[in-house]
């Protein structure tokens, strides 16, 4: 079918007006409509305004114009975003402040626990979070029996009001007790398991306890701490870093606490590691702690203990002062904490006071108040005396090793005084305080030898050719200390005789070994100077002298 000149001029206008729609051509579009022209088509009329270039004050006036409305509508929108957090945030912190959340925490935290978890004064406000009190008591097979917070506060971020989960950057708690039980045979951790009561970065307290019910306490630890978590999830405890507080532990058994304590400690659910704790004990001592205390373990502790200046009654706990005094020193080889040798004992469960096993490095160590010493300073020449009247020992080692009996066994290891004295052998003292075990007093021969012409020692000793012993059985007790050096002069009165006829004289049997196979010291056959007790021994001055030193002590 053909189509007429009229339809075919309708479809070319038609096709132009969209030709020319399409072009860019200058001007804007104002309007459009469809019209019939004077043929009687269908048309569309198309209106447009004229584009004008602007000028550069026309430009920058429109750019100010629209700027004006961007910031109109931003300042608007931000003010709808902070007033619809402002009412999220007071309904937040109203819900979080309510005695529901409170108790949603509680219960939260009792299930995590196995505990049962009392909170007090939970509320929150302008970012501060205040807690009255937090109480969790814990079931029969915990070790720990109560933990107690009391002015808990800090500030909290936008998370909280976000997740609901109480976090921020320090956390202040003015007063933590924890109260252990003094009847577990091993360490038990009471197990977490849930979500946390709060997320902060430290944790302070300025007054922390820790300590058992009832008057005996096996021991008491009073200071200030801060906490932090590691990056492994555990926490490392720092306790007396605040010198402006007081800090001490006190033990059952000892009357002196450690005062001036510091120190850290690994806190993990298995237990506490890496425990370093140090502290003053009385005037010019100090002590070092050591060790771990770990689930399933006992609750003595697996302790080292190194320490300085310390008597060494205190760590006996016999009071050996006036038979054997002594202090503590730290051996320098050991200040790697890799020498330790000796082991400290917490006063738990049946014992009621610290227990100290293994070996110590002593300083100024006095031996005194035994007999035997009278007749060892009356067997040397009248100038060498004075050294043997109260001798002391700058420096040695011994061992101590506490008996199930309840009592102490004390090795001598290391008693040398160079070129003047020498002391070995072991001292046991009951659980009654009764003495026993065996020593031996040693002299330089070259000493012993000077009073006769033969250059022999006297017949009481027992000679090495270097060093002549006296040896002696211990007996009677701590206070009053006795010995059998009046046996071995009964011995040897009659071998001094046979020195003072023309008969060749009897030179003293050498000792092989001063201890046998059953860890003793044997004695052998004595052979002494005149007994101190013969009234016709001429006056002795140095003698006297020592008398009256062992009446004094």
């Amino acid at each position: 079918m053909s189509q007429s000149p009229n339809s075919e001029d309708a479809n070319t206008q038609s096709s132009s007006i969209i030709r020319q729609l399409q072009e860019n051509k200058p001007g804007v579009e104002k309007s459009r409509e469809v019209v019939i022209d004077q043929n009687g088509q269908k048309v569309i009329r198309v209106t447009k305004k004229r584009r004008v270039a602007m000028t550069a004050e026309e430009q920058q006036h429109k750019k100010r114009r629209n700027l004006k409305k961007f910031s109109i509508l931003s300042v608007l929108s931000f003010i709808i975003l902070l007033a619809a957090c402002f009412l999220f945030f007071m309904v937040r912190a109203s819900s979080m402040s309510s005695p529901s959340y409170a108790t949603a925490k509680q219960t939260e935290l009792s299930q995590a626990w196995g505990a049962d978890v009392k909170i007090e004064g939970l509320s929150i406000e302008n970012f501060q979070l205040r807690i009255t009190s937090l109480t969790a008591t814990f079931p029969e097979n915990s070790n720990i029996e109560k933990v107690e917070l009391r002015g808990i506060r800090g500030g909290i971020g936008l998370r909280s009001y976000i997740n609901g989960v109480l976090a921020g950057d320090i956390l202040t708690v003015d007063y933590a007790k924890i109260t252990l039980r003094d009847n577990a045979a091993t360490i038990r951790i009471p197990r977490f398991s849930g979500e946390r009561m709060w997320e902060f970065n430290r944790v302070s307290c300025k007054e922390f306890i820790v300590g058992f019910s009832g008057n005996n306490a096996p021991f008491t630890i009073k200071t200030s701490a801060y906490m932090y978590e590691t990056a492994s999830g555990n926490h490392t405890l720092y306790i007396g870093q605040n010198s402006e507080l007081p800090s001490e532990l006190l033990l059952r058994g000892w009357k002196t606490p450690i005062t001036a304590l510091k120190g850290s400690v690994q806190v993990s659910q298995t237990g506490l590691s890496h425990i370093s704790i140090s502290g003053d004990i009385g005037l010019n001592a100090t002590i070092d702690l050591s060790g771990n205390a770990m689930e399933g373990t006992s609750p003595q502790g697996d302790l080292n203990i190194e320490s300085s200046g310390i008597a060494l009654s205190l760590l006996t706990n016999k009071n050996i002062s006036g038979f054997l005094d002594a202090q503590t020193r730290k051996d320098p080889v050991s200040a790697n904490k890799n020498n330790v040798k000796a082991q400290f004992k917490l006063p738990y469960g049946s014992l009621q006071q610290p227990e100290i096993n293994g070996e110590l490095t002593l300083q100024n160590i006095r031996i005194s108040k035994l007999p035997a010493f009278a007749y060892l300073i009356n067997s040397l020449p009248k100038d060498k005396v004075d050294k043997y009247i109260a001798p002391v020992f700058s420096r040695g080692n011994i061992t101590l090793a506490h008996q199930p009996d309840g009592g102490l066994k004390i090795d001598l290891a290391n008693l040398n005084e160079f070129t003047v004295f020498e002391a070995k052998g072991s001292i046991v003292i009951g659980a009654d305080n009764t003495l026993g075990g065996h020593l031996s007093l040693g002299v330089p021969t070259r000493i012993t030898s000077q009073k006769y012409t033969d250059q022999i020692p006297d017949p009481i000793f027992d000679d090495d050719h270097r060093t002549s012993w006296l040896n002696i059985t211990l007996k009677g007790t701590v206070d009053a200390p006795g010995d059998n050096a009046d046996e071995l002069e009964a011995k040897a009165v009659e071998l001094r005789k046979m020195r003072e006829t023309n008969e060749a004289p009897i030179a003293p049997t050498p000792v092989k070994s001063p201890v046998d196979s059953n860890g003793n010291i044997p004695v052998a056959p004595s052979t002494s100077f005149p007994s101190l007790l013969d009234p016709g021994q001429p006056g002795n001055t140095a003698l006297d002298q020592f008398q009256n030193t062992l009446n004094s002590n």
